[in-house]
């Protein structure tokens, strides 16, 4: 039974039809694999070095040892534990009389390592980590195992190199459909493309596809993994899966020749079909036993069968080498969700305020030991909110992944090099803020090597009102020539302002001359043309009172040449006295530049493209190289409360689980767009179906449900700027009418207005009406609340307990004349708002 969203290919022979792409003709391609592929083969020492082409599909003459069998959703059951302790306390083999030994393949990393911990705490001790793996560190480790040729990583500077090799490629006519004109420029967004199209097509496992300049793109790939001595991250699991199905099944690699099986735990049945080959091809070696949460294949519930078995439902049908117990039967026993509260929400914006009211009453209530789990879609883009809100409450949260231009330095550093490129050239603004930072300290002689002609104690220093000054009465805008512009202005002898001394002016006039004339030829190899004629140009180099020729710093003979110079002239000092034991953003950040960077033109001579030595092209590629640099995440997760996402919790537990911002807004489970494939081209390969996104997270959604004792589901049913996502929503319809509000076991009824809660707390009871004419009442967060005063007034009443909402809570008792919960830090500053209306009413009441 096929359970994908298409139907069953109608043509097993490998023909397919390509709709018109791009205005061109319909094609129809009928190739093998091995065209596809461009004729790859690599060596396998492990076959005795003979060559293997990349797409043999050999599965060997043995019939797959693939088992199914059916776990309670959201926990291991106890046997799993029981194993994976005897193995990790005992290392002697089956045979020698220890316990089974077994590769666990965990669904996440997060599942991978809270194994690993509880491992640790239960052997007082490390515990033998290669025998827990998810698929991309097992992949990792049987790359090296085969020495297979070096995995290319896919980051900035590759792509760059990518890019050149096909503007190159595309002026030799390699992509005639795509760019039929060579002297049309190649752009970026082609190479993108191509490379995300190329990319999918791998992971699915589809390389009989031929899209226009598909072909010619994986040519490109080739050459350049050639050159640097290596292999591109979109071939690596291909080859890899190639490579295991060259061996024999009587000479499996070494890391699985100890092993009597592999237990893949419970994985999402939207794994793609080049893993799932994988792992055909791994029981090739080993027994492969797969554990799955029971439920509908179809929409997504049930977790991964390779094979479509039925699932072992008694002890006699389980491997001998899987430890004997009692199969789940999902048929006859119950997999009902633990306890599961609903609190409503006013906004979905919320959200994030009613968890750390969640999470910091469960910290109080709940033992030491007990972990929870938030699950948050949009977790990237909130980690640092999220870190801000969970810091007062000693939670550590993961950061995550940021631009390299986040860090001061480096961004100063790119404004410093973009400074004469664009339309924004030697603008006020660009200058008034290059003058006025703090952060890119350079030495004294990077801007002045020398003395003044005249005047000894003149340095070349920028004075923000001289510059404000000319640029408003000269009307000097930024753009082409404005560098000359500036200059001829600058050359003029200041006019008397009659308010400030001559010398004076004069001295603030010169200085600032003198400053953008160094930065100028500073920067003279990333200048146009006309800036650098500018520059040698004697009577814009003069003084402007003096009269006498500015000393200027030499000039760097290229770019590369003018960014080592200017981080060899930056005082390093400054930033040292600053360090505080976390991660200095300046000095990483340019720690990272400098190793891409370095990284970027060993690549550049490895395949033979040649530098970009000076000018605009050597700036527009340090701003292309900088776009695609990031500051790594840190996944240091906290020992009770950990955030992750709903993809990333699969196979996590946990005493308490809350789910947050379940919206759609939040989860985005729109169908994965990929360039250069229409959905009629994906009906027919029967790949990338549109509901794939929408199984995988029903999956998670109903593993989330079982993982913890006690699950808090946030949502916003009245909120009409966000809807609730599609598996919030069908577990909403399903949920049935309650005759009394359902409180979480950490809050008491003394904590929820309407109940036996005073007005001004955080929670109250809601009222909510179902679609059967029903009302169910409901617990409700409220960070704010509106409440009557005996005095027959309305007060606004901030209910949380952050260090904001208390000082804020503070400021209302003092503007209600009540005395405060805490006193004022500086009690004098109390009467400085009333300063102002008290001198008026003191002028007002002086007699004439």
């Amino acid at each position: 039974m096929n359970h994908s969203y298409y139907q069953a290919r109608e043509d097993e022979q490998g023909r397919n039809k390509m709709p018109a792409f791009i205005g061109t003709a319909v094609l129809e391609v009928e190739k093998h694999i091995a065209h596809s592929n461009e004729n790859l083969t690599f060596k396998n020492h492990q076959s005795g070095g003979r060559e293997v082409p990349a797409d043999r599909h050999e599965q060997g003459s043995e019939e797959m040892a693939t088992t199914v069998e059916n776990i309670p959703s959201g926990r291991l059951p106890d046997w799993c534990h029981d194993s994976m302790r005897a193995q990790a306390l005992d290392p002697r083999s089956s045979t020698d009389g220890g316990p089974t030994r077994s590769l666990w393949i965990h669904p996440t990393d997060a599942a991978r390592r809270q194994t690993l911990q509880w491992l640790t705490e239960q052997l007082d001790g490390p515990s033998d980590r290669t025998l827990h793996h998810t698929l991309d560190s097992l992949i990792t480790s049987l790359h090296a195992e085969l020495r297979l040729p070096r995995r290319l990583a896919n980051d900035a500077s590759f792509q760059m190199l990518l890019h050149v090799a096909c503007d190159e490629a595309a002026e030799q006519l390699e992509f005639p459909l795509i760019h039929s004109l060579p002297e049309h420029e190649w752009g970026r967004g082609k190479t993108r493309d191509l490379a995300a199209l190329n990319r999918a097509l791998r992971e699915q496992d589809v390389l009989s596809f031929e899209g226009p300049g598909l072909t010619a793109f994986r040519r490109v790939i080739r050459r350049l993994a050639d050159g640097l001595g290596g292999m591109h991250a979109d071939v690596q699991l291909h080859a890899l899966v190639t490579a295991l199905e060259a061996l024999e099944a009587d000479e499996p690699p070494f890391g699985l020749l100890p092993l009597d099986g592999i237990i893949l735990l419970d994985h999402p049945p939207t794994l793609s079909p080049l893993r799932c080959r994988l792992l055909r091809a791994l029981a090739r070696f080993k027994p492969l036993h797969e554990l799955c949460q029971p439920g509908s294949p179809r929409m997504g519930v049930h977790g991964l069968n390779l094979d479509e078995q039925v699932p072992v439902n008694s002890e006699e049908g389980l491997p001998a080498w899987v430890p004997a117990h009692p199969p789940f039967d999902a048929v006859r026993e119950q997999d009902d969700p633990p306890r599961s509260v609903r609190i409503l929400l006013s906004r979905w914006q919320q959200a994030q305020l009613a968890t750390r009211e969640l999470v910091a009453a469960w910290l109080e209530d709940s033992e030491p030991t007990a972990t929870a789990i938030i699950i948050d879609p949009g977790l990237s883009e909130r980690a640092d909110s999220w870190g801000r809100s969970f810091a007062e409450l000693d939670v550590r949260c993961p950061t995550s992944v940021t631009s390299l231009l986040d860090s001061p330095a480096v961004h100063w550093t790119a404004e410093l090099a973009t400074l004469g490129t664009g339309e924004e050239a030697w603008s006020l603004d660009r200058l008034r803020g290059l003058a006025m930072q703090d952060t890119l300290t350079l030495s004294t002689e990077w801007l002045s090597p020398e003395q003044h002609p005249t005047e000894g104690d003149w340095r070349p220093v920028a004075d923000i009102d001289v510059l404000e000054e000319v640029s408003r009465g000269f009307h000097l805008l930024g753009g082409p020539g404005a560098l000359r512009r500036w200059l001829q202005t600058l050359a003029r002898r200041p006019i008397d302002s009659g308010y400030v001394p001559e010398h004076i002016q004069n001295r603030r006039h010169e200085q600032t001359q003198w400053w953008l004339l160094s930065i100028a030829n500073r920067l003279r190899p990333l200048l146009r043309g006309d800036d650098r004629s500018a520059l040698d140009e004697a009577l814009l180099v003069t003084g402007c009172s003096s009269g006498e020729p500015l000393p200027l710093p030499d000039a760097a003979a290229n770019g590369d040449a003018w960014l080592r110079d200017l981080l060899q002239n930056i005082e390093w000092s400054g930033w040292n006295e600053h360090l505080d034991g976390g991660r200095q953003a300046s000095i990483s950040g340019l720690q990272h530049l400098l190793q891409a960077h370095a990284g970027l033109r060993r690549s550049q001579r490895l395949v033979g493209q040649q530098p970009t030595a000076d000018g605009r092209e050597w700036v527009f590629e340090l701003l292309d190289l900088l776009a695609g640099l990031t500051f790594p995440a840190s996944d240091q997760d906290d020992d009770r409360v950990r955030l992750l996402t709903p993809s990333d919790a699969l196979g996590c537990s946990a005493e308490l689980i809350i789910l947050t911002h379940l919206d759609t807004g939040s989860w985005d489970l729109r169908p994965e767009s990929i360039p250069g494939l229409a959905d009629e081209e994906r009906a027919e390969l029967d790949v990338l179906p549109p509901d794939a996104r929408m199984r995988q997270a029903r999956h998670c959604f109903h593993h989330l449900l079982h993982a913890a004792p006690e699950v808090v589901v946030l949502d916003a049913p009245d909120d009409e700027s966000g809807q609730p996502a599609a598996p919030l929503s069908e577990w909403l319809q399903k949920l049935p009418v309650v005759d009394e509000v359902m409180l979480p076991s950490f809050l008491s009824h003394d904590d929820v207005a309407g109940l036996e809660g005073d007005a001004e707390s955080a929670w109250a009871v809601h009222e909510l009406s179902t679609s059967a004419s029903t009302t169910s009442d409901y617990l409700i967060a409220r960070p704010v609340a509106v409440i009557h005063r005996d005095e027959g007034r309305f007060e606004i009443a901030v209910t949380g307990s952050s260090a904001r909402d208390r000082r804020q809570r503070d400021g209302i008792d003092l503007h209600s004349a009540r005395a405060p919960a805490s006193g004022a830090l500086n009690p004098a500053a109390l009467t400085v708002p009333l300063d102002e209306p008290l001198m008026r009413d003191r002028l007002r009441r002086q007699p004439l």
